[in-house]
């Protein structure tokens, strides 16, 4: 079946933001005497959103948000988001061509967002390059219990374009992220942005080195959706 959209996840595949979510969760557990490393960092928390890499962080060390000396889970969540977005300052940055080929898809296809960002972070974001309302839904990390590898997002994007697996296809550039689609029932289409091809073709055999590629990978794999298809995209929840 043609797809009629695609389910693009946002960092590491629109937004080449993944150093400063690093630089702004080490920062936080610094301050309260843990330490991060770069390696750490890609090689464990990438799929994980801020809540789920905080409670690992400090269950690393025996730890809990909450407990003792420990703040809570949300003002963990604040520190981090307050860092982050002074880290972002005024000029998000879009991998190279990733603005022009979400408008050229957009034409074509349904498309919608499945991040472990939180949704302040995604649309601010957005904002910048007048971007939010081309996407039918966004599903951030605010919208789910369980972060990617597990597919309760994807899932949860899914039933609220009241489509099925076959009718979308998933854009990952992570291991984690990958298998949550995988999990929801989804082909993926990975970009190189964040791990090498050998790692990722492991996973998937659809693999591009970079987001630039997306509109011709699709032109030339798969024919436009047709007009039935077309005539459904309206903005979803």
């Amino acid at each position: 079946m043609t797809p009629s959209g695609i389910l693009l996840d946002f960092n590491g595949v629109l937004v080449d933001d993944e150093p400063l979510h690093c630089r702004a969760l080490q920062g936080v557990l610094r301050r309260h005497g843990l330490e991060l490393t770069e390696e750490e960092y890609w090689d464990r928390y990438l799929a994980y959103d801020d809540r789920e890499s905080f409670r690992i962080a400090f269950a690393n060390h025996g730890l809990r948000p909450g407990e003792g000396a420990v703040p809570p889970l949300e003002r963990l969540l604040h520190e981090k988001l307050v860092l982050y977005l002074e880290l972002l300052g005024d000029a998000p940055p879009y991998f190279p061509g990733a603005v022009e080929v979400v408008r050229t898809l957009s034409k074509n296809f349904r498309l919608a967002l499945v991040s472990g960002a939180r949704r302040i972070e995604i649309e601010k974001i957005l904002q910048y390059e007048n971007l939010t309302g081309i996407f039918q839904t966004i599903v951030a990390s605010d919208d789910v219990k369980h972060s990617k590898p597990d597919p309760e997002s994807y899932l949860l994007a899914l039933e609220r374009l009241s489509a099925s697996p076959s009718e979308f296809i998933a854009v990952e550039d992570s291991l984690g992220g990958i298998r949550a689609a995988k999990a929801a029932g989804l082909d993926v289409v990975a970009v190189t942005h964040t791990y090498p091809r050998s790692r990722l073709e492991s996973e998937t055999p659809f693999v591009l080195d970079n987001i630039r590629e997306l509109p011709d990978f699709f032109s030339r794999r798969f024919s436009a959706p047709n007009e039935a298809s077309r005539s459904k995209k309206k903005p979803l929840g």
